[in-house]
Order: structure tokens, then C-alpha cells, then sequence
């Protein structure tokens, strides 16, 4: 069975872009989003389907 997963990625610190503050208090980097999007590529993610993860440092959930 095929598996659908999405991940919503906020914004990320990059050399020359104002670095807005995240409601955790800092601003993501790139390699934090990379982290996230190996675990589903892994095979330990089976279980996870049919979800969409967000990584944006609090935004969806204020």
C-alpha cells in the first residue's frame, strides 16, 4: 500500500533574508527540515500515513 505524506515548511533561515522569529523563539534551519523529510523516507515511518506535518516553529498553532 502506497503512502501519502506531506510536510508544510515555514519559513527557514537563509544568508541575506530578514530572520523573522518563530513562536518558539528562533528561526528554523534548512538542515531541521531535511531531518523531518529523511524520517519519512525511512522505513520506521511506516505507520504514518495520510498525514501532513508542519514544521513552521508554531505558527499552526498559535
Amino acid at each position: 500500500m502506497p503512502h501519502c505524506r506531506a510536510c508544510c515548511c515555514g519559513a527557514a533561515l537563509r544568508p541575506g533574508w530578514p530572520q523573522e522569529k518563530q513562536h518558539t523563539g528562533r528561526t528554523s534551519l534548512p538542515e531541521e527540515f531535511a531531518r523531518t523529510l529523511a524520517w519519512l523516507c525511512d522505513p520506521a515511518a511506516h505507520n504514518l500515513t495520510g498525514a501532513a506535518i508542519p514544521i513552521d516553529g508554531g505558527w499552526t498553532a498559535q
